[in-house]
């Protein structure tokens, strides 16, 4: 604990802040670090890590790529509030670029190889809504030495923290408005590749973070993702498991086909930006473990988790140890859990089709509609209401032919339908 009352610790008298730890000025004098005048670390959660990483000053061997010239300040932050005290951390990167050129078209990956327990029987997947990648166990039992054994956990990444959006006529943060004032970039890709797909080399790399597999071509629905002649998307088996839609490791190709179980891998980007000469950027993200009464009730505990995290805001990356950056609210009730919320029909549909749902108790409701890039186009409900059976009728009126998803949240409960317009 950096906090020991009554004296100073070691690690207060060694913070780095001559290699750029932040640090909270209270001597009100700048670039000194004077604890007796009242200058602090700036602390993000209950535990910090911070170090510096350069891609400058030695060979990149494994991919030959030439360097940035980009300095990342990197953190790691513990909270020990009840709503992340499973296994949860959070990284923050502040990103420098210290050569003398402008780095343009760049993205930031997250690349993971979850081996969640045992792994050669992961599942991945994507919530392209919630901005979360995740793996999940094929069944319900883990085996092997290294496995959990009955109903093994789900872990998923999302991010925080994102460049800022340019204005791209995109509503990138999915909050109803489009290129408002400090809007994000978020998510823009999250993918999955075998083992044997593994990048060789800086190209692969950037084809990865663009969507796009190692040969070039672009990511589509269907099976594996790679030329399925499905439709072009930007999130890996963005269907969801837990409702056995489309498309999914679970239904692959819409018509319940089940894919076998593998060593996957998972990546996230957000991009593209810039970095002129000087200028930085932050980029964080969070690592979520969750663990429910099996395999697939792990994943829908991790959405929520997720939910709850997002509510927190930019909360969950301010300089304070003390305050919970959750909001307070009543236990959701066990029985929100299998609320209903069916297939519209018909589906497809040509100009109209009825969303189903039902809610076992009073509650705020919100029904929306998305399209296939994550902007909304209609909001169908949003109010309080009684416990019941609704019906609702959603007219595409001039939208075009395509993909749409029926987005259904309650509290911090969230769940999504897939619903096809044609001609």
């Amino acid at each position: 604990d950096l906090f020991q009352f009554g004296t100073i610790s070691e690690n207060l008298k060694n913070w780095p802040w001559q290699l750029g730890a932040p640090i909270i000025d209270g001597d009100g004098i700048p670039d000194n670090y004077n604890l007796e005048g009242g200058d602090l670390p700036e602390l993000l959660g209950h535990q910090r890590l911070w170090w510096i990483m350069n891609d400058r000053g030695n060979v990149h061997e494994r991919f030959g790529s030439e360097p940035l010239g980009i300095e990342v300040h990197g953190t790691a932050i513990g909270y020990e509030f009840p709503q992340l005290v499973e296994n949860n951390t959070f990284y923050s990167y502040q990103l420098i670029n210290k050569n003398t050129t402008t780095i343009e078209d760049a993205y930031f990956t997250f690349w993971t190889d979850g081996d969640l327990g045992n792994f050669a029987d992961d599942y991945v997947g994507s919530d392209s809504l919630l901005g979360l990648g995740f793996y999940y166990n094929a069944d319900n039992e883990d085996e092997g030495g290294e496995g959990y054994g009955t109903a093994p956990p789900a872990v998923g990444f999302t991010f925080l923290k994102t460049p800022p959006a340019e204005n791209d006529g995109l509503d990138n943060d999915r909050d109803g408005e489009t290129d408002e004032s400090g809007e994000e970039l978020g998510v823009t890709v999250i993918m999955n590749h075998q083992k044997t797909w593994d990048p060789r080399n800086s190209q692969d790399i950037f084809n990865y973070a663009r969507g796009r597999w190692r040969d070039g071509e672009p990511m589509q629905e269907g099976f594996f993702g790679h030329q399925t002649g499905g439709a072009t998307t930007l999130f890996y088996m963005a269907g969801d498991p837990l409702n056995n839609m489309f498309w999914s490791e679970r239904n692959a190709d819409g018509a319940g086909l089940v894919l076998d179980p593998a060593d996957r891998r998972l990546h996230a980007s957000t991009g593209p930006f810039t970095l002129a000469p000087g200028d930085t950027m932050q980029i964080a993200f969070g690592v979520i473990w969750a663990r429910g009464d099996d395999n697939l009730d792990s994943l829908r505990k991790l959405k929520l988790d997720v939910a709850t995290l997002n509510q927190a805001g930019d909360a969950i990356l301010s300089p304070s140890i003390r305050e919970n950056p959750f909001p307070q609210q009543d236990p959701v009730p066990a029985e929100n859990h299998v609320l209903g919320f069916d297939q519209n029909f018909p589906n497809p549909f040509t100009k109209s089709t009825t969303i189903r749902y039902s809610i076992p108790q009073a509650m705020r409701v919100r029904l929306a509609v998305f399209d296939i890039l994550g902007r909304e186009v209609a909001v169908l409900v949003e109010e309080r209401q009684d416990a019941g059976i609704y019906s609702v009728e959603f007219d595409a009126g001039v939208l075009p032919a395509g993909v749409y998803l029926a987005r259904f949240q309650v509290d911090q409960l969230q769940f999504t339908k897939r619903m096809l317009l044609v001609d």
